[in-house]
Order: C-alpha cells, then structure tokens, then sequence
C-alpha cells in the first residue's frame, strides 16, 4: 500500500529523542525574544479571555470592563513603555563603575 502511494518505509526508525539546552543552541538573544513573545502571548490571551467572558454582559458594561482592564494595563506599563536607551544607560551606569574613556556601550569597567 505504501509503495503505490509514493510513501517509503524507513527502516532504524526509533524514538529517541535529545535534551538540549535552548539557550545555548537558540543563543541569548534569540531566547529573550521568546521570552518576551511569551509574556506578550500571555497577556494577549488574559485579554481574549476576558472580551470572551465580558459577552454576555450588556454591551456598555462589556465595554467599561474592557476599558478598565486596557487601562489597567497602560499604568502598569507605562514607565516601562516610556524608558528610552538613554534611561536605561544612566540607570545601568548609576549600578555598575563608570570608567573615563571605557569602550562598553554602558560606559562602565565591566561588561555584562
């Protein structure tokens, strides 16, 4: 039956399945960036969970529920969604040594 249908059988197939660390095989930077896309899918699903709940509300308190959760949202996020790079520079070089002259991009004597 598989030969007629273009499908070849292999033979060895066996499950054997490898651990491997995803920070070191994806790299940090690309891991971050899941981090985030998973807190961002996270609070997405929080709001589709909510608007599904809310429909069987009246629509004008449906709405004002709506409001208050995206509004909630914008306080809790504002500060962060308001730092700049410049911000974040001066709050990192305020932790960490800053050396004259130093050639990391935070200005400081050690690299992080």
């Amino acid at each position: 039956m598989w030969e007629d249908q273009g499908f070849e059988l292999y033979e060895g197939i066996s499950s054997e399945y490898y651990t491997r660390d995803v920070d070191s095989e994806v790299g940090a930077p690309a891991r971050r960036r899941l981090d985030l896309r998973e807190t961002l899918e996270s609070l997405k699903s929080k709001y589709y969970d909510l608007e599904e709940t809310v429909t069987q509300l009246p629509p004008d308190l449906a709405d004002d529920i709506m409001k208050r959760w995206v509004a909630r949202l914008e306080h809790i996020t504002g500060p962060l969604r308001a730092i700049g790079i410049a911000d974040l520079r001066a709050e990192l070089q305020a932790q960490y040594e800053v050396v004259e002259g130093a050639r990391n991009p935070l200005g400081g004597s050690i690299y992080y």
